[in-house]
């Protein structure tokens, strides 16, 4: 927390911790005492005296030892196997893509950057699997011993290398052959590199997996490109090791006992019926583009501010206005949505590139009666709860549940909701050599109705709303980040005095635009003429 004294009984919350920092807490702590370490429990225990008593009852986390198996191929994953049939079933789609771009300082070391590209792979063994079927349909993943390919591309306008651009992020991979990692380096016509594109495929990523992938790549070219000394210890395992011991980690027991709570949790849910712009097509189209909002600073203030004082994560504060938006919009109390979970309280993961990421179901009934403080409780509760039966993959939990399939939506939600802090690829260090800039309009894809992206670093709360474009048409998504903006403007100042069903989409200026100025149709009475005469005119 990068604070100090810290007490043994300081909430971690109300001296700087936040949902992001927990994620952090979990993982370390879950390695430095092999015991199963949910973010979970950092809510329930927020006192060091609380989950110190905690970890010395909480169940020991079986180890992930290197795996040794005849010939050279590793079973795949749960989300790995899932994301694969995907793949095969579209017969190749860019909406697994998870493209980095950066510029590049005008001095950069280019023989030093391929080298660093090269020492990730080679760290990290996933980035350099293929994936094979055998006869009886059984799917692996295979280590391939050729090093990763590194194109270099010349371009010789703006327009030109937007055009390069677009085909190398959104060309699919061929699994089967390709390594699902690409990078690419750009050179303008004066032979200066500019720009360096690293496009890595879902089934070897996650969010967690890019800030791995940013630092060690710093760390690299300082190396090879400075001869500085380098701090990363190899890694103890390697993702296919976590794809083997997951398998077994979660038999049949295992399985069963998360499996009831979900059933239970989901029994008779109802699908969220978001207003659209559109009529929803036949098939899910994975079309999609963003919108970036952000709170004036004020508000970003006193929403880090409510959480503070309340002991909650700005997180549960954010989400609790987003459940509040969706029940204005909707008028059901019944509301689904999911968040992704890091999923790495597993012990010798946390420094592992892979596809560890999950999407936890998240389902929150709505009393339009009470109070938001009444929300925020049950919202922190229920979040609680379900981070507890997190290891479930939600592929694994499609299955089970026998969810009918429709193919016009993902299956049980459609709308994704998260806090992210975007701090590692930001950082001075990071930013001396690389600077991220945009793939908006470049990368257009969304697999969800609507993902709303809540991004807390800096003195304003920021944010990207990316939605479907078969279902919205933009302004209706400014205009719901406008209204998300306005409920959690009334939520810091009357979160424990009014009723969510009293909650305004707007603001009381336009509200009072609206209902008095616009409303002001009174004229003079032309008392010279007759009704008909006056209908006659206006027909006229």
């Amino acid at each position: 927390l990068d604070t100090r004294p810290i007490g043994i009984e300081d909430n971690f919350f109300e001296i700087g911790g936040d949902s992001i920092a927990g994620i952090k807490f979990s993982c370390m702590a879950s390695d430095e005492f092999e015991k199963e370490i949910h973010t979970a429990y950092l809510f329930k225990y927020r006192t060091i005296r609380r989950l110190a008593a905690h970890i010395d009852s909480s169940v020991s986390m079986p180890s992930i030892e290197i795996q040794v198996t005849k010939g050279d191929k590793w079973p795949l994953s749960f989300s790995q196997q899932r994301l694969y049939f995907i793949e095969q079933y579209e017969k190749g789609t860019n909406v697994y893509h998870v493209p980095w771009l950066v510029s590049l300082s005008r001095d950069i070391n280019v023989e030093a950057l391929k080298r660093s590209i090269q020492a990730i792979a080679d760290r990290q063994k996933v980035l350099q699997t293929t994936f094979l079927q055998d006869d009886s349909g059984m799917i692996w993943q295979h280590f391939g011993s050729e090093p990763i390919k590194i194109e270099s591309r010349v371009y010789r306008s703006k327009t030109h290398f937007n055009e390069l651009l677009v085909s190398d992020v959104n060309t699919p991979f061929n699994l089967l052959s390709d390594y699902p990692m690409r990078s690419v380096l750009y050179q303008n016509d004066t032979s200066r590199y500019t720009h360096l594109l690293i496009n890595i495929h879902h089934i070897a990523t996650d969010g967690w997996s890019h800030d791995i992938l940013v630092g060690t790549l710093l760390e690299y070219y300082e190396y090879f490109d400075r001869g500085e000394k380098i701090a990363l210890a190899p890694p103890r395992i390697q993702y296919k090791d976590f794809a083997v011991w997951q398998r077994s980690y979660l038999n049949k027991e295992v399985l069963r006992y998360q499996l009831e709570y979900w059933k239970g949790k989901l029994s008779g849910y109802k699908t969220l019926n978001l207003p659209t712009d559109k009529s929803r097509p036949k098939r899910l189209m994975l079309h999609g583009r963003s919108v970036n909002f952000a709170l004036d600073e004020t508000l970003s203030d006193s929403l880090k501010v409510l959480a503070k004082t309340r002991g909650e994560t700005l997180y549960t504060l954010m989400l609790t206005g987003f459940y509040i938006l969706l029940y204005k919009l909707t008028m059901q109390q019944d509301i689904i949505l999911a968040t992704p979970v890091a999923n790495r309280h597993y012990s010798g993961v946390q420094g592992l590139i892979g596809f560890f990421v999950n999407n936890l179901v998240l389902r929150q009934d709505i009393n339009p009666k009470e109070t938001a403080n009444f929300l925020l409780h049950s919202v922190t509760d229920n979040l609680i709860q379900a981070q507890s039966y997190q290891d479930v993959p939600f592929e694994q939990l499609v299955a089970e549940l026998e969810i009918e399939k429709d193919i016009s939506r993902h299956p049980i939600f459609q709308i994704l909701f998260s806090v992210q802090s975007f701090e590692t690829y930001n950082s001075v260090e990071v930013t001396r050599y690389f600077t991220t800039e945009t793939l908006q309009g470049i990368h257009n894809v969304t697999r969800f109705d609507l993902e709303c992206i809540v991004n807390n670093l800096g003195k304003k709360i920021s944010g990207v709303i990316t939605y479907s474009t078969s279902l919205f048409d933009k302004q209706t998504i400014n205009t719901f980040a406008k209204q998300y903006s306005c409920i959690l403007g009334q939520l810091v100042n009357e979160a424990s005095t009014k009723p969510i069903a009293k909650y305004n989409l707007i603001d009381n200026r336009k509200y009072q635009k609206i209902t008095d100025t616009w409303n002001k149709t009174q004229c003079p009475f032309p008392g010279h003429k007759t009704l008909p005469q006056l209908f006659e005119a206006q027909v006229a």
